[in-house]
């Protein structure tokens, strides 16, 4: 909910939004605020997450430099697993807070009590009938819409874990889902899976070709290229997979915002290894460019952090007026943090320390010049305090 809230609103195209489907959205938003968590919960979960998603691209590529020559490089498939498959991550990474004050912080309020439930279903039916009238008003053919019924037999086996059985219905249902993106997506998806990349190919293209521009930024399309790249990489000449490869990193670049930090990296490791292909110094200089970019969106964070645990610890205000339930989450946050004080060593953001690995082997291979590292040095600095606190990691500290 918290996604497809944030989606509604900052990333619909606003010139194919009619009168009608801005009435429509109105409600919507209205009614799913009302789920929304509470910012602190938003922020402490995406932490989390993001925390685990580094470590496990740390894990799937321990040396960015390796893609530098093809032989030295590492598992394509490996790392992409990592980075693609993020529901599994998000729910890891819920279940590994670290402390039972923060779980518990974590569980608050995410069941659905009577009104929240006669909420949803007054979403539902506002959604069958703005379609029925997006039908009659643009004279559509009626398969080109789906009834909540096809709907659901679609989620079902798209959470299926079995990809022979989600390919097998997505094939024997073709003409039903054909016309929504969503199935060419998950299609590529369950191709790659079984190792069938001539066809994870052919269903992204057929994506592609759709030319869907519902939102400004196409996340999902943006999540599954690297499967495309890498199934490109297995069956097409070299050539062919370098122009294939380059024109998708784009095309990573064009539908990510600049928080998806970790299909950047990805993007960034493509282009590595087409230098490492190639020997075209244009690759390098383009991924050393778009790294630096990434640890310039990064680095706030770091040093918010820093801030924080150098500081004795801030409890969250209690807002006048604030429901019952936000405030007992809010009280468990504070609680959380006081007994996360007493065990927790200096922080490191994980992403920004696997990005900074990669800007530096990168800053290294081009010989880039003492200009250019005093500019990096003046990102990664506040006010004389160093970027990590702890000694660790001195490599990252040029």
């Amino acid at each position: 909910m918290e996604e497809t809230y944030s989606n509604l609103l900052n990333n619909s195209n606003p010139s194919v939004i009619d009168i009608k489907t801005q009435n429509y959205y109105n409600g919507l938003l209205d009614t799913l605020d009302e789920y929304r968590m509470i910012e602190v919960k938003r922020e402490r979960l995406q932490y989390l997450y993001e925390q685990n998603q580094a470590n496990a691209i740390k894990s799937a590529v321990p040396n960015p430099v390796g893609l530098l020559g093809v032989v030295g490089s590492t598992n394509p498939a490996k790392l992409i697993s990592s980075i693609v498959y993020m529901a599994v991550d998000s729910y890891a990474s819920y279940k590994s807070a670290s402390n039972e004050a923060e779980l518990s912080y974590l569980k608050d309020g995410w069941d659905l009590d009577d009104e929240e439930s006669k909420a949803l279903h007054k979403i539902r039916k506002e959604s069958f009938n703005y379609m029925l009238d997006i039908v009659r008003q643009y004279t559509l053919p009626g398969d080109l819409s789906l009834t909540e019924e096809t709907v659901d037999e679609f989620v079902k086996y798209k959470n299926t874990d079995s990809y022979v059985r989600r390919i097998q219905f997505l094939e024997a249902n073709k003409n039903t889902y054909q016309y929504y993106g969503g199935y060419w997506i998950t299609l590529a998806e369950s191709y790659y899976l079984k190792g069938d990349y001539n066809n994870c190919l052919e269903a992204i293209q057929h994506y592609e070709e759709m030319n869907i521009d519902i939102f400004r930024y196409d996340f999902e399309y943006a999540r599954v290229i690297p499967l495309a790249i890498d199934s490109a990489k297995r069956i097409l000449p070299a050539d062919q997979y370098e122009t294939y490869a380059y024109q998708h990193v784009l095309q990573i670049f064009n539908n990510t915002k600049n928080s998806d930090w970790a299909l950047r990296y990805y993007a960034a490791l493509v282009l590595t290894e087409l230098y490492g292909m190639t020997l075209k110094e244009v690759y390098l200089e383009e991924a050393y460019t778009k790294t630096l970019d990434i640890v310039n969106n990064l680095v706030d964070k770091q040093h918010s952090l820093n801030n924080a645990y150098l500081n004795p610890v801030v409890e969250e205000v209690i807002p006048p007026g604030t429901a019952k339930e936000q405030k007992k989450q809010i009280e468990n946050y504070n609680t959380m943090l006081k007994e996360m004080r007493k065990v927790e060593t200096a922080p490191i953001y994980e992403p920004l320390e696997i990005t900074c690995s990669l800007l530096f082997s990168l800053a290294d291979s081009l010989n880039v010049t003492e200009k250019e590292r005093t500019k990096i040095d003046n990102i990664l600095y506040s006010n004389g305090q160093r970027l990590f606190l702890t000694d660790s990691i001195p490599s990252l500290e040029s």
